[in-house]
């Protein structure tokens, strides 16, 4: 049967190497310190995008259900598609990244829990320059959302017709 825990013996350890201790906790702040004024500067731009229902669903209370919260979930994937991503890159030529390394390293999509509230997030080194692609990328997003809704409805009234 193994010994049972001693607090006063394990106190007693600890106080006997109290300053090996203490230098190694003040060596890792030193090099933590030393590696972050190293690494360069970053600032991160946040834009929210709320999502709404289509116009039948407007006034239907379904609209704030579990399951339309949840299907909204795919605009996340949607706004870091490769295509939107790469329209982004071309036009805020940002030519140091590639469409993976953009998603992998600056961008962060996220969809509020209950909300229909979607944050884009960009991170890069020059404050502006994040600023103007998470704003261009919203743009980009909303301008495909809407001319996709517009065809569809052309494509139900040519039907209807």
């Amino acid at each position: 049967m193994p010994d049972p825990f001693d607090l006063t013996a394990y106190l007693g350890a600890l106080a006997a190497r109290w300053k090996s201790i203490a230098v190694v906790a003040v060596g890792a702040a030193a090099v933590a310190f030393g590696v972050s004024m190293l690494l360069p500067t970053q600032y991160e731009a946040t834009v929210l995008i709320s999502i709404q229902p289509g116009m039948a669903g407007a006034s239907n209370p379904a609209a704030m259900s579990p399951a339309y919260l949840d299907s909204l979930r795919s605009y996340e994937q949607w706004l870091q598609s490769e295509g939107l991503v790469a329209t982004l890159l071309q036009s805020e030529k940002l030519g140091e990244f590639n469409v993976e390394s953009f998603r992998r390293s600056a961008l962060r999509v996220t969809l509020g829990k209950g909300t229909r509230t979607l944050q884009v997030s960009v991170r890069m080194s020059d404050p502006k320059r994040a600023h103007d692609a998470a704003v261009k990328l919203a743009e980009i997003a909303v301008a495909a959302n809407t001319s996709v809704g517009r065809a569809e409805s052309d494509q139900a009234r040519a039907s209807a017709e």
